[in-house]
């Protein structure tokens, strides 16, 4: 995709599972361009988050601001992620990558954690900003 302007980044449509993956959007082909956030680090892209796992930080309805992780055979242990995998995207806390499987938790105690093999896996994403509308 072509970004007309460098202030610019694209924002995807679909919205991130932060519960059940049912809430998961269909992500579009195409998204639209959105302004970037001038209080933010530098970012790749922008999503929605549909669901209540990651509250009390990350609510429904926020915006997350990520960065694209090149380097898939060191997954970022530790730091909160948008996990794109063949059920849909989630994000979560990476809490360990072993044996062919990363383990993604999630902040709200109601949500276990729980295992997603690392071939199911399209991409990793750090989330290095947050936008909420109050």
């Amino acid at each position: 995709m072509e970004i007309p302007d460098a202030s610019m980044r694209p924002h995807f449509a679909a919205s991130v599972s932060a519960g059940f993956t049912a809430t998961i959007s269909d992500p579009e082909s195409a998204p639209e361009l959105r302004a970037l956030g001038a209080d933010l680090p530098e970012y790749d892209f922008t999503i929605s988050v549909s669901g209540d796992s990651m509250t009390p930080l990350i609510d429904d309805g926020d915006t997350l601001a990520c960065r694209i992780e090149t380097d898939r055979a060191n997954p970022p242990v530790g730091k909160i992620c948008v996990i794109d995998r063949a059920g849909g995207p989630v994000v979560k806390i990476i809490r360990s990558a072993r044996e062919g499987n990363l383990i993604l938790h999630s902040l709200n105690p109601a949500h276990p954690d729980f295992a997603v093999p690392v071939s199911e896996v399209l991409s990793i994403s750090r989330v290095v900003g947050l936008i909420r509308t109050m």
